[in-house]
């Protein structure tokens, strides 16, 4: 990590004893040591988060760290999604050759056999027409293990009239649920909670949600920022509230009126010089 950047997100310098420097950064409890001793400078970074920690050194490469770790902090919207490969009631999958050239739905149930993941399972399985039409790709993820989807499989055709036509993730090991960061330990210590990510075809997280176990989750909302998603990056444009595809959309204010004529041939109303409204450019 580049000195300079670090000193600015943390200008605090509190001088220690043995020609040792100590920067310290409350807000985002990171820290970062500048250590010389004689000719050699040993640089040590070290991430502090809620379920581990990660040091990188150099100048003394028999000390290793753990890059497994490395992946594990909060994702945000713009970062890269880790890839990963779990077992899967479809197999083995690896996710970035799941996802291939295509968006993907990324989404965890706190446990097997229970009744609201037994709804969302096969409202998915209803609504995968629909995903397969905006070349988007569903997969389910759960901490138990794969006897106990295979078994619980049954239940959700029966019960939802639906085919379970996607694969779920057999994530007994955690390992993609403490990657995604989906186990919230104030919530629920082993179980995960209802996350959602929206993941793009460059592998960029585009969006986030995280529900209560206790609250099923409102995916004709998921495809909603689906189209607004794939919309606003093809078109300067931006979606109101509660807006759905084929509802006008608002130009971004960073384009001047003379450049909107051209991209905007049905032309627009503008409510403020910030706000111009104009149809949706693909209908």
């Amino acid at each position: 990590m580049n000195f300079q950047a670090f000193f600015y997100f943390c200008p605090q310098i509190e001088p220690k004893a043995n020609n040792r420097k100590l920067l310290y950064c409350d807000s985002l409890d990171i820290y970062y040591q500048f250590l010389s001793f004689k000719s050699n400078i040993t640089l040590s970074f070290q991430r502090t988060f809620s379920s581990f920690r990660l040091f990188f050194v150099s100048g003394f490469p028999s000390v290793p760290y753990d890059t497994s770790m490395e992946a594990a902090m909060t994702l945000r919207l713009g970062d890269t999604a880790p890839n990963f490969t779990q077992d899967s009631t479809e197999g083995t999958i690896d996710f970035y050759d799941f996802v291939g050239d295509s968006w993907a739905v990324l989404f965890s149930h706190p446990k097997d056999f229970t009744p609201v993941c037994t709804t969302e399972l096969g409202y998915v399985g209803k609504l995968k027409p629909e995903f397969e039409k905006r070349n988007v790709k569903v997969l389910g993820l759960s901490v138990d293990p794969l006897s106990d989807h295979t078994q619980w499989v049954g239940d959700i055709e029966e019960t939802q009239g639906h085919q379970f036509n996607f694969p779920l993730l057999a994530d007994a090991d955690r390992k993609v649920s403490n990657l995604y960061d989906m186990i919230h330990p104030n919530a629920n210590d082993t179980l995960t909670v209802r996350s959602v990510f929206i993941i793009d075809p460059a592998k960029k997280v585009r969006l986030i949600i995280t529900y209560p176990a206790s609250t099923g989750r409102n995916f004709d909302e998921i495809l909603r920022v689906i189209d607004s998603l794939q919309l606003t990056d093809g078109y300067k444009v931006a979606t109101p509230v509660n807006w759905k595809d084929g509802d006008d959309v608002i130009i971004v204010p960073a384009l001047s009126d003379e450049d909107a004529k051209d991209r905007f041939p049905k032309g627009w109303v503008a409510h403020k010089p910030y706000l111009r409204v104009t149809p949706q450019p693909n209908k």
